[in-house]
């Protein structure tokens, strides 16, 4: 599995991701996984229009 590392991260971004995925009680790792899967099937259904 790929390891990726952001550089120059919104601070008020993590802290709110933090905060939502503890309240989903998941990992922020889970949770930004979650979301970029979610983005990639809504960008696929767009090209296939």
């Amino acid at each position: 599995m790929a390891m990726i590392y952001l550089k120059e991260f919104p601070d008020d971004l993590h802290h709110r991701m933090k905060v939502q995925a503890a309240l989903e009680k998941t990992t922020m790792k889970d949770l930004i996984i979650r979301l970029v899967e979610k983005y990639l099937e809504e960008a696929d259904q767009r090209k296939e229009g």
